[in-house]
């Protein structure tokens, strides 16, 4: 989470140094790196924590990074032999030899994603915050620094690859040096040709579900590219590092936190929907509340960010509302938890089908830039509606999730923006955004408190039912 703050906060100095084009072409590229990067592993690094001895999980370790180093050094081929075309595909040949730099930053990102899995296993969450931390500060500085030497959107992708290559080292050696350093045999190829075929499911099952999720996050700024050129793409790249990496942060953390709160004894009980139904309402004010800021003062962002990106003004409202949404429903969703593999796969398809056709719709219609990313949006927005109004079904109380939209989420965002657009100064806009809020606030905890006396009277009447039919008669 300090990582993406870091991250956003500095991004005022890096948009006067670096104009919308030049941040569009960086997103092309990390785009293209991070789809690539959910299958270059093979997906092997989710068997790292089921191991409980240090060997073995160590040789899976290896045998993912083994697989990243020879999918990177195909990449590399590919893309020195075909460069021309592929830049021309995608609309960024202002890159050049750049782009060259890529399959180095496919090695350096699977590497920090395998590790990550390595300390997760042995509960070392400090190791994965410094790398984080690090990593972020070492790639604001290399762009800063790359920029005043006025190097373009070469500098931003050196920045970026630079950063990526001193999280890996640094991540890297922790794992050899740190206190939960691997023991017992050496691992040869022999031994990790043995973990692989123990784990071939993963890469068989693991890879399309990775790969769907990847492109359905990626896609936007691709098309974006290819049909307006990059500078809407700069435009969404900001709002992506302002808003939806500190909330996805931030909503990864949570689930990890739930996720082990949720026993399958307790997901039996009387309390779990009361879990998800507190959980649902409680992300939708933390990140409410401060999106809702954004969107009242959206129009300031041409001067927080410099003069060539007022545009940011016309996005931050819907792009807040979609990553409210969208975290909460991530939030919520715990198909592992409850066993539901099948539907997990079934919702992975709709959701990429749907922000596909959310992407390609704006282009087809013939809508400008801003309003396509818009209606992406909107669209996007109502796909993880549709999620949390499923899980809200599965629960077996699909109002209190709509609820959570309808009298938090909903509010919260459009009131800002409309407070944004309606207020005449900023006194009266703060003063409407802290009514605004604090009315919300007290329904929703009102209504939470509410919800947790209703289950409670029930649970007791459940249990004194029980009593009197066990009782001898």
């Amino acid at each position: 989470m300090v990582a993406a703050l870091l991250s956003a906060a500095a991004m005022p100095f890096l948009t006067r140094l670096y104009r919308p084009e030049e941040f569009g072409l960086l997103a092309v590229f990390v785009a293209l790196v991070t789809t690539l990067g959910s299958m270059a592993t093979g997906r092997y690094e989710l068997a790292i924590p089921r191991h409980r001895r240090h060997d073995q999980a160590f040789g899976i370790l290896l045998l993912a990074t083994l697989c990243a180093a020879a999918g990177s050094l195909v990449f590399f081929i590919v893309l020195a032999a075909f460069r021309r075309p592929i830049m021309e595909v995608l609309s960024i040949r202002e890159l050049g030899n750049w782009i060259l730099l890529a399959p180095l930053a496919l090695f350096c990102l699977s590497v920090v994603s395998s590790a990550n899995f390595w300390f997760t296993r042995s509960t070392q969450f400090r190791v994965q915050a410094i790398t984080q931390i690090v990593q972020s500060a070492s790639r604001v500085a290399g762009q800063a620094v790359c920029g005043l030497a006025g190097m373009n959107a070469g500098g931003l992708v050196l920045g970026h690859v630079v950063s990526m290559m001193v999280g890996a080292g640094l991540i890297w050696r922790y794992v050899r040096r740190g206190a939960s350093a691997p023991v017992g045999a050496p691992i040869g190829l022999r031994r990790m040709l043995a973990l692989a075929r123990l784990h071939r499911r993963l890469p068989q099952h693991g890879l399309s579900t990775s790969f769907i999720n990847s492109v359905a996050f990626n896609l936007l700024p691709l098309v974006v590219v290819a049909a307006y050129g990059p500078g809407p793409a700069g435009l969404l790249l900001i709002c992506q590092q302002i808003i939806a990496q500190p909330a996805g942060m931030l909503g990864q953390a949570i689930w990890r936190v739930t996720h082990g709160r949720l026993t399958p004894a307790r997901l039996q009980r009387q309390d779990a929907p009361l879990l998800f139904r507190q959980l649902q309402m409680g992300v939708a004010l933390l990140l409410g509340v401060p999106f809702a800021v954004l969107a009242a003062f959206s129009d300031f962002s041409g001067l927080v960010l410099g003069s060539g990106w007022s545009g940011v003004a016309a996005l931050l409202p819907a792009f807040s509302l979609m990553v409210l949404v969208n975290t909460m429903s991530n939030c919520t969703s715990y198909f592992v938890a409850f066993g539901m593999y099948k539907a997990e796969s079934v919702w992975n398809v709709v959701v990429l089908a749907g922000r596909v056709l959310a992407i390609l719709t704006g282009p087809a219609l013939g809508l400008g830039a801003m309003e396509s990313i818009l209606l992406y949006c909107y669209l996007s927005t109502a796909i993880y509606v549709a999620l949390n109004l499923f899980w809200g079904l599965r629960l077996g109380n699909a109002p209190w999730f709509l609820a959570g939209l309808a009298l938090v989420a909903f509010p919260l965002v459009l009131g800002g923006a409309w407070i944004g657009h309606g207020g005449s100064d900023a006194e009266s806009r703060i003063l409407n955004l802290l009514l605004l809020i604090g009315g919300i606030g007290t329904i929703s905890v009102a209504l939470l408190s509410l919800a947790a006396r209703f289950e409670r009277n029930v649970a007791v009447d459940v249990r004194t039912v029980s009593s009197h039919a066990d009782s001898p008669r």
